[in-house]
């Protein structure tokens, strides 16, 4: 029987203090999310080779005292019009996914972005993604993404800014990830599918030494305990270039560790 899904919060202010080596910190007063579940453990999900010998300090835990320097809706929306997305079309071997990179308020509508860690059992088991799954017969990868966020962590009633390159997996997968914007909601995790959930500041994308490079791969730090890899690491690091910085950046020949090959 799989645990309890957990919610931590990255880049709340004041939430430092007390910090343990899980990722998850405390929530203070204020923040907006008062009342979700935190734990110190990750479900039952054993730490991956991405966590291995990499600690991250409180100072990768997020954003400052404001969000200011990070852009609204609406300059999202305007860069990712402007942005000449690549469409990959699906060939024999490949399926088609999509997932959705979902940013939600806190207190004072400082932005977050929603990361996941998946359920130990099933595909991609205990690792970091954002929410997403494969594409139906018949449906659109926005509306497959936008249907896998209120499945896998209960989000909905978004507003989409716009879609970011088409990215294909050496697992066979072509994923489509759509950018959204969901207000201040709270996410409320499937735990047959999400073993924890993980609110990280969009200002912990901008920080210096986010990307980096170990062993000629890509790596996202992005809080303590929380190393993403490609593809769900190339996908930010897009993110984080074309919609918060406003500039151009293509991931498609990022490499992928071997370990998100299933």
């Amino acid at each position: 029987m799989l645990g309890a899904p957990r919610i931590g919060v990255l880049g709340v202010p004041g939430a430092e203090e007390g910090l343990g080596g899980s990722g998850f910190v405390g929530l203070p007063s204020g923040s907006g999310f008062e009342g979700v579940s935190l734990g110190p453990e990750l479900a039952g999900v054993p730490s991956g080779p991405e966590d291995e010998g990499m600690p991250l300090g409180p100072d990768l835990a997020g954003a400052g005292d404001s969000g200011r320097g990070v852009p609204g809706f609406d300059e999202v929306q305007r860069r990712l019009a402007g942005f000449e997305r690549r469409v990959v079309p699906v060939t024999d071997g490949l399926r088609r996914a999509a997932v959705t990179v979902c940013v939600l308020d806190g207190a004072g509508g400082l932005p977050y972005a929603v990361l996941i860690r998946r359920a130990p059992r099933g595909r991609n088991a205990g690792q970091w993604a954002l929410p997403g799954g494969r594409v139906e017969d018949g449906e659109e990868p926005v509306r497959a993404g936008l249907r896998e966020l209120e499945e896998e962590v209960g989000v909905s009633g978004v507003r989409v800014a716009g879609v970011l390159d088409d990215f294909v997996t050496e697992s066979g997968f072509v994923i489509t990830p759509v950018v959204a914007f969901g207000g201040a909601q709270r996410p409320v995790p499937d735990p047959r599918e999400v073993a924890s959930v993980h609110l990280v500041a969009l200002e912990a994308f901008l920080r210096p030494g986010v990307p980096r490079w170990r062993g000629g791969l890509l790596q996202m730090p992005l809080g303590p305990g929380i190393v993403i890899h490609a593809p769900t690491g190339a996908i930010l690091w897009q993110f984080a270039e074309v919609a918060l910085r406003g500039r151009e950046l293509r991931v498609f020949d990022v490499e992928q560790p071997h370990w998100t090959r299933t």
